[in-house]
């Protein structure tokens, strides 16, 4: 499978029987925003029915970050109390389609993880 663009900061490619979804958002530190957050949802019900799929690794792109996870200050109080417990929801959702997958999952962990990417 060639590069698969899920969204503007998600990636999934196929080598053989290894998928690899790639967090890209660098200039973000590839924090987990909904858009990346829903792509993986996506990507992971797609990959549950795949037969010739037997290792899934996650990683984030560049060197620097893995992920520094879904909140920042800025961004608690832009969203606010209900905001927050949606996005917080949706990470749970995310985190949870990985761990379900029938697939030996890889974190790839090539540089800082924080927060809500340690999970």
């Amino acid at each position: 499978m060639p590069i698969k663009s899920v969204n503007s900061n998600l990636c999934l490619t196929q080598q053989g029987p290894v998928a690899v979804i790639e967090i890209s958002d660098p200039k973000n530190e590839n924090r987990l925003s909904k858009e990346i957050l829903r792509g993986i949802i996506s990507v992971c019900g797609e990959l549950r029915s795949s037969e010739e799929i037997h290792v899934v690794i996650v990683r984030g792109s560049g060197n620097r970050y893995f992920s520094l996870g879904i909140l920042t200050p800025q961004l608690k109080y832009d969203l606010g109390k209900h905001g927050v417990l949606e996005l917080v929801e949706l990470g749970n959702r995310a985190c949870d389609a990985v761990e379900n997958l029938p697939q030996i999952v890889i974190g790839a962990l090539n540089g800082e993880a924080r927060a809500g990417a340690v999970e």
